[in-house]
């Protein structure tokens, strides 16, 4: 509770002739403004290095008692299953990634106890909300009814890359591989650039996020094919309730070359689950 109500109560509107009303002093605005708002949302500054899974993770312990502000100063990945709320209060906490690693949100991960999950807003369980090294940042609230952290807002900071990560098809080997993704909401913004051999007539990338319940189309801004630069764009599609990009060498949606040199360069912009 963010106003000490006991005190509130006892204060007297005054009738408009500056006689009658509760007179504010300064230990009155003190202890009955000021220091239960700064106990209920200011909280403390703190700092953890945790890094890896962390399941149900005690913000008690690094001094986060009534919530306040986390920086993550990982050095590697840090996913956070769950927020240890050891006394099941309405705390607003914002984190702030400030170190070399990443830092994601698991979406109601089982690793962690029921009470102690996180909403992230994202529907499928393997879904992660990201904070980018360094520069992301995000605000939850406790919510008391449901008993469940609830994500309010979130910024992922920038780009992520995901080219080490995501199964690629298409080349037998590349001297270019970007794949990026920048999340907002449920919109999902994806940068590629892929050059190398070709081995295939496909080109194929997954993602770590699962696209919404219908086609979602877009267009390659540089396409080559067995070393011919097209004059045109590649069609771009990401299937319904899929994971993988799939590009093609034209508009018309034409296979590959399976041999030669092959690229693939574009943006896309999906709606995820």
């Amino acid at each position: 509770m963010a106003l000490n109500r006991t005190t509130y109560n006892s204060w007297a509107d005054d009738s408009g002739l500056n006689l009658d009303g509760t007179s504010w002093n300064k230990s009155d605005i003190l202890n009955g403004l000021i220091v239960p708002i700064d106990t209920a949302y200011g909280g403390n500054l703190v700092t953890t290095t945790a890094t890896g899974t962390q399941n149900d993770y005690n913000i008690d312990t690094i001094g986060a008692t009534t919530g306040g502000i986390i920086l993550c100063n990982n050095a590697s990945l840090l996913t956070l299953t769950g927020l240890n709320n050891t006394d099941a209060s309405a705390r607003y906490i914002v984190l702030i990634s400030i170190g070399a690693g990443q830092v994601d949100l698991s979406t109601q991960d089982t690793g962690s106890s029921a009470a102690n999950r996180i909403v992230t807003g994202l529907s499928t369980a393997t879904a992660k909300l990201s904070l980018a090294a360094g520069v992301g940042r995000c605000g939850l609230v406790y919510d008391t009814t449901n008993s469940r952290w609830r994500v309010l807002w979130h910024e992922q900071g920038d780009y992520i890359d995901y080219g080490g990560t995501s199964t690629i098809t298409g080349w037998s080997s590349r001297t270019t591989t970007v794949i990026r993704y920048h999340l907002r909401g449920r919109v999902l913004n994806i940068q590629w650039e892929l050059v190398g051999t070709s081995n295939a007539t496909t080109v194929s990338f997954t993602l770590p996020y699962t696209s919404a319940a219908f086609n979602q189309y877009g267009s390659c801004g540089q396409v080559t094919d067995s070393g011919t630069v097209a004059t045109g764009p590649g069609l771009v599609r990401m299937t319904a309730s899929g994971t993988t990009v799939q590009a093609h060498k034209d508009m018309a949606g034409a296979v590959w070359t399976n041999s030669g040199s092959k690229s693939s360069i574009g943006q896309l912009v999906v709606q995820i689950i």
